[in-house]
């Protein structure tokens, strides 16, 4: 049996044309497709053999012509004077007509083959896989189950027949389903509906194909669901007038079949979401962004303006306020940022997280309308207040069960619903915002508790050591400009301001009491092992500590405590190294040198002491501060041989 052929098109219209094509390659067929019977007579001079050749019912003298070249193949006529309601011709014979519609001239392309080219049941395989590539070619398109339900069962009616339907939406429980049928006695539709019932119970409605016998004749029914979208579930009973007679092309039909319906069905979702993400295209490309800055942000202000920001400009949410949960104090909430709301208004309420609506709203996980809150006399007062000024709506900033603050806000159309898009894009900008300040709130708190400590352990190795009074701060100060030269990170940076200004803090320690150039024996040299040790103790970076530990290593080797070599010495030490030996030359409380000697000195010791790349960016820094520059930056390329190590 041919239930795919091979199709000579012929049709001068361009997109007519294109779209045929694509219809019945789609539908699995092979076309030849050409604008005029001079380029189709020269395909079948060539050897072309086709099934039907489809040509307008004017081109009198062409179809004569393609007739005698194609005498095995059947001509279809495209009749312009048809009405598209207009079944085809009946009269199946040389010649066949049909309307000039795409999809009229498949269905009666296929029609034709079917008739012209009869199938015996041993061509039952190459029937089931022709069916089941038309099923999964169209289905995508169908935009309702009403489309799905008429395409397969035309579907199925072209390749095994059609008797009759049974439609079937079902309710929560079988006295709820809604049935329709066409075509089906009363007897057969009820025998299908407890088919469908007995399968439905254990959720398994998946298609099948049965034969039973009712009134002394045997049936065969095809039953697959049909559902689109958010529709209730929808099954489609065929009864048909032949079905594949060997067990394993029923079986495998109905596997088919139930295949190419989920995959078109996951075609659909995957279009619906695609769609969805056309049109919010800039607003998830924006939320990406938004996670990305509000990472970087330095402080709890800056923060949460930046948030009410992105809010105004991705979802126009105006007028908005966002209040924080006070950690200390008595269950208090701060006011951290507005948009178009007097913050004055707002204080005046003075929500809390201990009551009223500030409490109703922490405790939840959702967006809701504040009109939607539970009652009692302070959520009822503070709600009438909040909506006084425009406020409407509020959702609860949440990070891993943690909720540090509120957003309040309003919208254009005040009382609808905001979309099932717009929800998931706030609620994401908001657990980014909430992760944000979580961060924020631990670095507060680690900073607060260890600033004081840090600066007191500095002050309490100058006081120890008078002659070095400010020359952490020095060294800090020089190490970070040559880690921006480097195009250092951030966090990269700021370990390593901390480390040159605690390159020295393990000489309380180490008990050093004299002069600024001990030797081996002293206990000078320990001091950054005992620095090192010190800042272990802590929550700061391996970074941090190798750069304190190693800032004694020579680049040759010969260097204390370890003797490492070269790029070995982590690159904070390296850089600590440099900035250390010229703020001791520059400022030795016996006999300062000149910038210029104490670059020369540097410049000697490069490849024994220091690192000489490095040694190259201090100079160069050194020289642009002074007015002296002598060419371009080194920076660059020591960025490319030696690299940046910003990780710990």
């Amino acid at each position: 049996m041919m239930r795919t052929g091979r199709i000579l098109l012929v049709e001068p219209e361009d997109d007519f044309r294109r779209d045929l094509d694509r219809q019945l390659d789609q539908a699995g067929h092979d076309v030849a497709a050409v604008p005029d019977p001079v380029e189709a007579a020269q395909l079948l001079e060539e050897g072309l053999d086709p099934d039907v050749v489809v040509l307008d019912a004017e081109d009198v003298a062409g179809s004569g012509t393609l007739h005698e070249l194609a005498p095995r193949a059947v001509v279809l006529r495209i009749d312009r004077a048809l009405d598209r309601t207009k079944e085809f011709d009946s009269q199946i014979g040389e010649f066949a007509r049909c309307a000039p519609h795409a999809g009229d001239v498949l269905r009666c392309v296929e029609e034709l083959l079917l008739r012209h080219h009869p199938s015996s049941g041993a061509d039952d395989g190459s029937r089931c896989l022709d069916l089941t590539r038309r099923l999964a070619n169209a289905l995508p398109r169908a935009r309702t189950t009403e489309e799905r339900i008429d395409l397969v069962t035309e579907t199925f009616d072209t390749f095994f027949g059609v008797r009759g339907t049974l439609v079937v939406r079902r309710g929560p429980g079988p006295d709820e389903w809604i049935e329709a049928t066409q075509g089906l006695s009363g007897a057969v539709a009820e025998r299908i509906s407890e088919e469908i019932t007995v399968r439905s119970r254990a959720r398994d409605i998946r298609p099948f194909l049965t034969r039973f016998e009712v009134d002394g004749r045997p049936h065969e029914v095809a039953c697959l669901a049909v559902t689109i979208g958010d529709q209730k579930e929808t099954d489609l009973a065929l009864e048909l007038e032949r079905a594949p007679a060997m067990p394993g092309h029923r079986e495998a039909l109905m596997n088919l079949v139930g295949s190419a319906v989920r995959a078109s069905a996951t075609a659909e979702e995957l279009s619906r979401a695609r769609s969805l993400l056309e049109i919010q295209d800039s607003s998830f490309a924006a939320l990406l962004e938004t996670s990305r800055e509000l990472a970087k942000t330095t402080s709890y202000p800056k923060c949460c303006r930046r948030v009410l920001a992105i809010l105004r400009s991705e979802l126009d949410l105006t007028p908005s306020a966002l209040l924080l949960v006070r950690e200390e104090g008595h269950g208090g909430m701060e006011l951290a940022a507005t948009n178009g709301v007097a913050e004055e208004r707002l204080e005046r309420i003075g929500l809390t997280a201990l009551q009223g609506v500030g409490r109703a709203c922490l405790a939840s996980r959702e967006l809701q309308a504040l009109d939607d809150l539970g009652f009692d006399a302070v959520v009822d007062r503070e709600r009438e207040l909040l909506i006084e000024i425009g406020l409407r709506w509020v959702v609860p900033l949440e990070s891993d069960d943690d909720r540090p603050g509120l957003l309040f806000f309003g919208r254009n159309d005040q009382l609808a619903d905001p979309p099932a898009w717009e929800r998931k894009l706030l609620l994401s900008i908001l657990g980014a915002a909430a992760v944000s300040l979580r961060s924020l709130r631990k670095i507060d708190d680690l900073a607060t508790l260890s600033a004081g400590t840090l600066r007191g352990m500095v002050s309490a190795t100058e006081l120890q050591h008078p002659w070095d009074r400010g020359h952490a701060e020095r060294v800090a100060r020089m190490a970070m400009r040559m880690g921006r030269a480097l195009e250092m990170s951030d966090r990269a940076l700021r370990d390593l301001s901390l480390a040159g200004l605690m390159h020295d803090v393990g000489k309380v320690g180490a008990g050093h009491t004299s002069s600024e150039s001990g030797g081996a024996a002293d206990p000078a040299t320990m001091h950054p092992v005992v620095g090192s040790t010190i800042l272990s103790r802590g929550r700061h970076s391996a970074a941090v500590i190798h750069g304190v530990e190693q800032h004694h290593e020579r680049f040759d080797g010969e260097g204390l405590p370890f003797g490492l070599h070269g790029e070995a010495i982590h690159l904070f030490a390296r850089i600590l190294a440099i900035a250390n030996a010229y703020d001791r030359m520059t400022r030795s409380s016996e006999k300062p040198l000149s910038t210029e000697d104490a670059i020369a000195r540097l410049e000697r010791g490069a490849g024994l002491l220091y690192d000489p790349g490095l040694v190259a960016v201090f100079v160069e820094q050194v020289r642009r501060e002074t007015g002296d520059d002598h060419g371009p930056s080194s920076a660059i390329w020591l960025r490319r041989i030696v690299g940046v190590d910003d990780s710990d």
